[in-house]
């Protein structure tokens, strides 16, 4: 399952050392791998192959698309 994603890691002591999590993380890829993205993301919630997920308390999925703002200028 190949997809071509740009991720970043953030430790929540970088980003606000109050913050309820411990990690952010950030994920950008082309929309038509976005099904192949949430069956990744869904086999590693999977506490049968991955038992560390159990050490997970809660979490926050946010889902954004990226829209162009660029414009042609009027002639």
């Amino acid at each position: 399952m190949p997809i071509e994603s740009f991720k970043r890691l953030y430790h929540a002591r970088h980003i606000d050392p109050e913050a309820p999590y411990d990690f952010l993380a950030y994920f950008e890829f082309n929309e038509a791998d976005a099904p192949d993205f949430r069956k990744m993301v869904s086999e590693l919630r999977d506490i049968r192959t991955n038992p560390e997920w159990l050490y997970v308390d809660f979490e926050y999925e946010i889902w954004m698309k990226k829209v162009s703002t660029l414009t042609k200028p009027d002639p």
